[in-house]
């Protein structure tokens, strides 16, 4: 993003990678499965090469005053190993503690709970 952008539209930004056990087809059913919890929406989408791409807002209705909501940009493909990688990317418009806040407290609840999920099918 330039520097004219980032002036005229100001956003914070955060992103991981995270490592699962699940083949992507079921994390991709797990991502949904916490989406479903948070009381997000998402919008799904695949590549030929069986890459999933998932973009997910999270509702306003239950934002405090002056926070924006999140966009929580996913990417999960297959790791080799029988498991898969999901690329996380969180984007908040603002700049600033307020947003870096509800950024960080937004994606730190959404990775922990997509992990803690893959990993719960491990005891079972």
């Amino acid at each position: 993003m330039s520097r004219l952008a980032r002036l005229l539209k100001p956003e914070s930004r955060d992103s991981q990678e995270l490592r699962l056990h699940s083949d992507p087809d079921h994390a991709l059913d797990l991502l949904r499965e916490v989406v479903g919890v948070l009381g997000w929406g998402a919008t799904e989408s695949a590549d030929e090469d069986g890459r999933h791409s998932v973009t997910i807002i999270e509702d306003p209705a239950y934002l405090s005053c002056g926070d924006s909501p999140i966009r929580v940009e996913v990417g999960l493909r297959a790791d080799g190993s029988g498991g898969s990688v999901a690329q996380v990317e969180g984007i908040v418009p603002g700049v600033g503690g307020v947003a870096d806040r509800h950024l960080h407290q937004s994606m730190r609840a959404f990775v922990l709970m997509l992990g803690r999920r893959d990993r719960a099918l491990l005891q079972d």
